[in-house]
């Protein structure tokens, strides 16, 4: 059970003595999908959504939504206009399905088409309004990701600006992608987005900044131009004075595990909770190699590094000061994706909160279209409480059953009875899981053989 499982509504006042109402839901504890649908039905005119993935089922409470006569009736006078830009990761014949699914509910469907893959995962409902709505975080809109993976969703009402920024995002990616099915048209005030303005402690970074798009193209700019979210996690961390909580599906990016260091040599405490991907063998992890590098920000620099392992393993000064746990939950290596960690943040002395799309390698600096959000105290206080709370679950998660797991093992190894290979999730060290998946050995027998 998460330490704080009702739904958090921070009351946010600023400084001019403005109140506004945020809201953030955690996989696999809330029900992310219906307190969705809570806020698409309070949509008047215009929901845009930007997902990279999402289950093509009533099922889902969102697509039954969509797809209620009531929502229907709506869509058909015009009333209310939805639009989807989808990427999928399914398979061409997988995706098209879905999109012809979704068009046939009366959504204007486009894909980008491009080598880049769109991975956000955010909504924008009433956008070009008084009372927009932003939807964004890490968790793809599947029933799998709200039951198994560990997830954020933010809702943001009334943050205008930023709301407003990701409207941008949306129509420079719509205007660059391709049609899938019928194409309706739309009309907003000329030079809308010139109300975007600054707004006191929340931030918005979309990696779109690294193309210039020409003629639809997305070419890269020059290294020292790019870089645009991995830049942002770095100066945050250098930033650090005295922690730092991450919890992200890897880091891949050298420039991230650079500044990790830093931050350790400087006496940060540094705690970092990643997916089972980056567990590997204890000979494997001898092995592993550190490519020497000149310039960190060279591709060569990240692919194929990662550092998650490397920070465990390496020597460096203020080494005592950084800790790295598995999310982990499977005898079998190669079953990581069941239930992975799957959110992307990094909390920085209990004061600034980065989240968003945005994982940490650069393929999806580079190879996807990512966002990423920065929230500070004092204005959203609350919401920082709660990543906290949520990453002190991670860190402590299944903790308490880690002895009573291995006694299991050893008992039915030892007695030629199966196991289960999929385990309660638990976040463990690299050592702690060598021990586990050692059981077997010590009672004369073999878990990988044993497990089911």
């Amino acid at each position: 059970m998460r330490v704080f499982i009702s739904i958090l509504f921070a009351i946010l006042v600023t400084a001019q003595g403005q109140v506004f109402a945020a809201e953030v839901v955690f996989h696999p504890y809330d029900d992310s999908l219906n307190t969705i649908v809570k806020e698409l039905e309070k949509a008047k005119s215009t929901i845009d959504l930007a997902l990279y993935n999402i289950d093509m089922t009533t099922n889902n409470p969102v697509v039954a939504w969509l797809a209620l006569p009531s929502t229907q009736a709506r869509m058909k006078n015009r009333t209310l206009k939805v639009r989807l830009l989808f990427e999928g990761y399914d398979g061409t014949t997988a995706n098209e399905e879905k999109l012809h699914f979704f068009e046939g509910l009366g959504i204007d469907a486009k894909i980008l088409g491009r080598s880049q893959k769109m991975h956000h995962k955010f909504a924008v409902i009433d956008g070009y309004s008084n009372t927009p709505l932003l939807v964004t975080g890490s968790a793809n809109w599947s029933l799998g990701s709200q039951n198994f993976y560990s997830e954020n969703i933010l809702f943001l009402p009334n943050q205008y600006s930023i709301a407003w920024q990701y409207l941008k995002e949306y129509e420079l990616l719509w205007e660059n992608s391709q049609e899938y099915g019928q194409a309706f048209t739309y009309s907003h005030e000329e030079n809308f987005f010139s109300r975007i303005s600054p707004t006191q402690g929340i931030s918005a970074y979309f990696n779109t900044n690294n193309y210039n798009i020409v003629n639809g193209n997305f070419e890269k700019k020059p290294d020292e131009e790019g870089y645009t979210l991995t830049r942002k996690i770095v100066a945050a961390i250098d930033a650090s004075q005295s922690k730092i909580e991450i919890a992200t599906t890897r880091i891949k990016l050298r420039p991230v595990y650079n500044a990790i260091l830093r931050a350790a040599r400087r006496g940060v405490k540094v705690q970092i909770v990643v997916s089972m991907q980056s567990y590997d063998y204890p000979e494997r992890r001898k092995h592993a190699l550190m490519r020497t590098c000149l310039n960190e920000y060279n591709s060569d620099c990240s692919t194929s590094q990662d550092f998650a392992l490397l920070l465990n393993r390496n020597a460096y000064i203020g080494k005592d000061n950084v800790e790295v746990r598995i999310k982990y939950y499977h005898v079998d290596k190669g079953a990581y994706l069941s239930k992975q960690m799957h959110s992307k943040y990094i909390i920085i002395d209990d004061k600034t909160l980065l989240t968003g799309s945005f994982n940490w390698s650069y393929s999806a600096e580079y190879g996807h279209i990512e966002n990423l959000l920065q929230i500070d105290r004092p204005y959203f206080s609350n919401i920082l409480f709660e990543f906290h709370s949520d990453f002190y679950q991670l860190w402590n998660l299944g903790r308490n059953s880690y002895h009573s797991t291995i006694q299991d093992f050893e008992n039915k190894i030892s007695h030629g009875e199966p196991v289960e290979c999929e385990i309660t999730p638990m976040t463990l060290t690299y050592n702690e899981i060598d021990y586990l998946l050692d059981s077997g050995r010590r009672v004369n027998g073999s878990l990988s053989k044993s497990c089911k």
